[in-house]
């Protein structure tokens, strides 16, 4: 069983339902926020309300915590008939929608509890009609319990109980519901619905308190119900955004307490599932809001404003809304800025004059709960970094930089060792819940965003520029490039028509100018004519400006008119002129019909007085007189509306369907976005305005929970600001400042190493290494920043050793992003040389006057070890005086103390850097080479590809297992890489001397741990093989190929008499084997009279450890043709380096035939 993914907002509507009944009791009235703590009723639901803020799902809230507060009221005997009513029917409401999980562990004592609460309810008594609703209720509440999945958990007790209590209350007549004779359908949703809108409809002189509590009761209903399901059917949402929604701004209006916090809740639900649909509702219904919060008027009362921030605080935390709201309003062009007005409106009302009370908690909680949404996205998506899960967000948005979040990805281990890495369990399911409307396809990148945002400043300068004097404000917004020069008329239209921020008055002065004619004559034509009749016409015309006072201007004005509208209905009278008189006739009726002045003056004209004036004037005939009844009683009966000139309900009327047109058009698409899009642009919106008011409320708190709440939202404020914000406003300012901040750091590391602070020395690493990472994306600062990674070349080796690994993680993040703006040889020095140090275990470069003897007993200062004391130094560092007094004789590797890695992680890693940095020596190289304009070729084999293939080499030879076979399979990806096929053969032959010789000689040495080391020693020689082989051709031009040979040789020798390994002795062979025979079908063996010298020393060297080897290959001359003659073919179908490749791949010619 599902339960609802809106169950969260129905028990928060329940209990805003129920406070506000509890407050018309004299006993609960009191504003106060202390006093409401003293009553333990509304505590338990002020508690219940803080509990559901932080969960992102109910079903992370045992039933019992959310339904105990509903049955105390049901319990206590103090409560009234109508509280003790609106309590029994939000649990049956609970129970009907499926809100108690019947898989929780606690399922059954809530049941007990439900059924005992239920039974032995009381209240106290008012009249008989409110008594039996009560009873009704209760009866309602115990059916519900029974029939639901939950009532399998009822006892026998229970039920009995259940029973006699029914039994009890079974004089009450019950209402049997006749039976229907058919399904229904739509028809009768759509109907139903918009009874329930006409319900709510204050101007409806029959309209009733009582009729407008079902109609609100309805309502809310339907949208709890069909919150997912109303958006489908077309038919009902267009009831929604006219009739539903009119109605329910309406009653915002309303003085009536239960009735102003029914439409809030109604109107929450409608916005919480459907404002995708209802994008300039939305805007109204938030200005309206607004609009009482911030009211003093007499007929707002606390309570009004109380239960209006309530339900913006409400909204506020509905996942991604804050951010719709600034993606929908704020980056759009004619929209206010919704999220930004409201911040700073509730940081304003956070403000406490004579006390603190609950509206200003309320103001501070919503701007926190903006804070804690993007306290809870960051943490987010750190620890999906940390888990390698990747970011949705990321991928969505990936052309633009919109997490500007100072962490430093993929490089665990420099995470803060005491930072939390768990993340509330809710927000996952806040992530979850924010995604049940489809996210939309099209999402504006940031850099568009911040575009729409800049232009928008700029039209709203030109738009106050435009309403003082129009000339201006056109010329400034082509000042600004917001309009061509010259002028193109159809985007002055667009500007003139689409900006609801512009004075009608001035519109009209503007496009009667006859300096204007063109873009008069493109205004007209931007409206769609086609089969109106010139009344209908005339209303959409005059509906978008003023007609200036001069007649001359209004005959300009009309004759444009005129002339289109009888283009666009394929000319239906004589001629224009005839279109123009009977326009102007219009507008004539309609002041003469609705004109207060002119009523007074004159009898309104009748339709028999219109028709006599228009009487021959359609090129001498009359017009058509059925059409004329019909203009003449449309005017009458609905006045054209000039928007300036009307106030009340005919402007409201008006601009309502402005705003139903308006949301019609491409301006009405919401865009739903993920949650967490814009955290840095909303947060560098919301951070001043909510340290304002966290400020002002701790200097006048008197309580500890003010005081606590107010330190958090203090953290958290400053958190956040220094993961999204902080060094975007100081990158200008790092050069000055980078010296003093070496300084410290280097203060730091010395004097914690000196002090055997193991910890501090860490951290200090940790954030040198953090800032070198973050810096290196600027390539001026990277020679600045690499020359400070200097210091850490200080340190002994048993202090480099305990930071090895997070040493290794950083340069492999620094590589990888940073690499490229890498430039001077001295940079790369010392980027080798920590590599080395830390990963290869080899000493660091330090200078001192003499070779020392350690003794570390015991550690002191300069001042205390005397010149001639004969103790080292073992400080931890090299100090500036010996830097200054030493030579330059480094220490050797028998006095450095080197311990191994706790575990091979680190060296894995290492290994993986020290690839990826050999497989992209060729393009690092080639970017160097364009930007320095190098010419000359260099080879990189010397300076680059050997000193990483000798790392790759040491560590094939490492203690562990795990790091050896790693080590081995990367020395052989990194042999045969493409970018080598360009070595000339001396420089392969250094391979064999430089890389392979010394690991096959350091695989023999006695001491190397015995774990899989046969294993190692196999694939080992295979390496040697196969590189080889690769190479032969390059290999045979060489003078000294066949002492390379023999050398090979001697080494397959040692290898096969090794321990006595059965494995080698067996594996050995075959691999000679496979050498031997390739060889010889490359006709390496041949010479001009036959066999060459490389055949009889190869032999003679072979006979002296496998004698029966030449037998077994070359067994006669007819197995040896044989032999050539299979190569040949071979040769000629595949091509000599493709046969040796598939035979290196495959290990033998056996293999390769199969």
């Amino acid at each position: 069983m599902n339960i609802p993914g809106n169950g969260i907002y129905v028990v928060q509507g329940e209990i805003v339902a129920l406070l506000t009944a509890m407050k018309k009791v004299n006993r609960w009235s009191s504003h106060s926020h202390q006093d409401e703590e003293n009553d333990i009723l509304v505590r338990g639901f002020a508690t219940l309300k803080d509990d559901l803020n932080t969960i992102g799902d109910l079903r992370q809230l045992e039933p019992t915590r959310f339904l105990a507060p509903f049955l105390e009221v049901i319990r206590s005997e103090e409560t009234s008939g109508p509280v003790t009513s609106l309590a029994l029917s939000s649990v049956n409401k609970f129970l009907t929608y499926n809100l108690i999980d019947p898989n929780c562990k606690t399922i059954s004592s809530t049941v007990q509890n439900i059924s005992d609460a239920v039974t032995h309810a009381k209240f106290v008594g008012t009249d008989t009609t409110s008594d039996s609703l009560v009873l009704m209720k209760i009866i309602q509440v115990l059916r519900t319990l029974i029939l639901s999945p939950v009532g399998a958990w009822l006892t026998d007790e229970s039920v009995c109980e259940i029973l006699f209590s029914c039994f009890k209350m079974s004089t009450e007549r019950a209402i049997a519901d006749s039976d229907v004779a058919g399904p229904y359908g739509l028809v009768m949703v759509c109907e139903l619905l918009r009874f329930s809108a006409s319900l709510c409809n204050p101007l409806e002189k029959n309209s009733s308190d009582a009729m407008i509590h079902i109609g609100l009761a309805l309502i809310t209903v339907a949208f709890e119900v069909g919150a997912d399901s109303i958006a489908k059917f077309p038919s009902l949402m267009a009831i929604v955004k006219n009739d539903v929604c009119r109605n329910l701004f309406a009653l915002m209006s309303s003085e009536r307490l239960p009735v102003f916090s029914g439409v809030l809740q109604a109107a929450f639900l409608m916005f919480e599932s459907l404002r995708t649909h209802l994008k300039f509702q939305l805007e109204h219904y938030l200005g309206k809001l607004s609009d009482i919060i911030v009211s003093d008027s007499q007929k707002i009362s606390y309570e009004h404003r109380e239960v209006a921030l309530e339900s913006l605080v409400q909204m506020w935390r509905i996942p991604g809304l804050v951010t719709e709201l600034y993606l929908n309003y704020d980056c759009a062009l004619y929209c206010p800025n919704l999220y930004e007005d409201l911040t700073n409106l509730l940081s304003k009302n956070a403000f406490p004059v004579s006390g603190i009370f609950n509206t200003h908690l309320l103001s501070l909680d919503a701007l926190l709960t903006v804070i804690d949404s993007i306290e809870s996205h960051c943490n987010s998506r750190i620890l999906n970094e940390r888990n390698g899960t990747g970011n949705f967000l990321q991928r969505i948005h990936s052309r633009s930089n919109i997490f500007v979040i100072v962490d430093y990805q993929g490089v665990p281990s420099l995470a803060d060792g005491n930072a939390s890495e768990t993340v509330e369990h809710s927000s996952n399911y806040i992530q979850r819940t924010g995604t049940r409307q489809p996210i939309s396809a099209q999402i504006p990148t940031h850099e568009e965003l911040m575009a729409v945002k800049r232009k928008k400043k700029l039209l709203a300068t030109g738009t106050e520029h435009f309403n003082s004097k129009p000339k201006k404000g056109i010329q400034f917004l082509q000042e600004h490039h917001l309009l061509s020069s010259p002028l193109d008329p159809k985007e002055v239209v667009h500007f003139l028509r689409e900006n609801p921020h512009l004075d009608k008055k001035m519109i009209g002065e503007y496009i009667s100018n006859r300096a204007n004619l063109t873009v008069l004559d493109s205004f007209v034509k931007s409206f769609n004519f086609t089969g109106k009749r010139i009344d209908e016409a005339l209303r959409l015309y005059l509906e978008t400006f003023r007609l200036p006072g001069e007649s001359p201007l209004i005959s300009l004005v009309m004759e444009h008119f005129a002339e289109h509208w009888h283009k666009c209905n394929n000319d239906p009278f004589a001629n224009p002129d005839a279109a123009f008189t009977l326009a102007y006739a219009v507008i004539m009726l309609n002041v003469d019909q609705h004109n207060n002045n002119a009523k007074k003056q004159n009898i309104p004209m009748t339709a028999d007085d219109f028709k006599r004036n228009l009487k021959n004037v359609n090129g001498g005939q009359d017009f058509d007189e059925e059409m004329l009844n019909e203009i003449y009683n449309s005017i009458k009966n609905e006045e054209i509306v000039m928007p300036a000139e009307q106030v009340g309900i005919v402007k409201e009327n008006y601009l309502w369907n402005v705003l139903l047109r308006r949301g019609a058009s491409d301006d009405g698409i919401y865009i739903h976005c993920p949650n967490g899009l814009l955290d840095h642009d909303l947060f560098s919106l919301i951070w001043s305005p909510a340290v304002a008011a966290l400020s002002t409320l701790f200097d006048k708190a008197k309580e500890q929970a003010i005081y606590l709440k107010a330190i958090s939202g203090f953290r958290k404020n400053s958190q956040k600001r220094s993961q999204l914000m902080y060094l975007e406003h100081f990158r200008d300012r790092i050069t000055t400042m980078w010296s003093d901040i070496r300084e410290h750091i280097y203060t730091l590391l010395m004097g914690a190493t000196a002090c055997d602070h193991h910890f501090l020395v860490e951290r200090s690493v940790v954030g040198l290494l953090r800032l070198a990472i973050r810096l290196m994306h600027r390539e001026e600062m990277s020679p600045m920043v690499l020359q400070s990674l200097r210091m850490l070349l200080l340190l002994k080796g048993v202090t480099l050793t305990r930071v090895s690994r997070q040493v290794s993680y950083g340069m492999y993040e620094l590589l990888k992003t940073s690499a490229a703006n890498i430039h001077s040889a001295t940079d790369w020095v010392i980027i080798f040389t920590l590599l080395e140090c830390v990963g290869a275990g080899a000493p660091p470069p330090r200078v001192v006057s003499k070779p020392l003897n350690y003794n570390e007993s015991g550690a002191r200062s300069e001042g205390e070890v005397q010149p001639d004391s004969g103790l080292g130094n073992e400080r931890g560092y090299t100090s500036d005086s010996e830097l200054s007094k030493a030579g330059s004789l480094p220490i050797s590797p028998s006095n450095s103390a080197e311990t191994p890695l706790s575990t091979p992680t680190g060296w894995i890693l290492l290994l993986d850097l020290i690839h990826t940095l050999h497989t992209r020596t060729a393009q690092i190289f080639k970017w160097w080479a364009e930007e320095t304009n190098e010419t000359d070729p260099i080879s990189l084999w010397p300076s680059a590809w050997c000193p990483l293939l000798q790392g790759i080499a040491r560590l094939s030879a490492h203690p562990n297992r795990q790091v050896r076979m790693s080590a081995i399979t990367y020395l052989q990806r990194a042999l045969l890489v493409p970018d080598l096929q360009t070595l000339t053969g001396a420089e392969w032959e250094s391979c064999f001397t430089l890389v392979l010789f010394p690991l096959l000689a350091r695989l023999l040495e006695p001491g190397v741990p015995l774990d899989g080391l046969e294993e190692t020693r196999i694939r080992a020689a295979t390496v040697l093989s196969k590189v080889f082989l690769h190479h032969l051709t390059p290999l045979q031009t060489l003078p000294s190929f066949a002492q390379l040979w023999l050398t090979i040789l001697d080494f397959m020798d040692r290898y096969m008499h090794a321990d006595n390994s059965d494995l080698l002795l067996e594996a050995v062979p075959e691999t000679l084997k496979n050498l031997l025979l390739v060889m010889d079908s490359a006709g390496v063996f041949n010479g001009q009279d036959g066999r060459n010298e490389v055949w009889v020393v190869t032999w003679d060297r072979i006979n002296s450890f496998l004698p029966k080897l030449h037998g077994e290959i070359f067994k006669s001359s007819t197995a040896m043709e044989k032999v050539f003659s299979e190569a040949q073919f071979r040769f000629s179908i595949l091509g000599r380096s493709q046969y040796f490749h598939l035979l290196c791949k495959y290990g033998s010619k056996n293999q390769l035939r199969d």
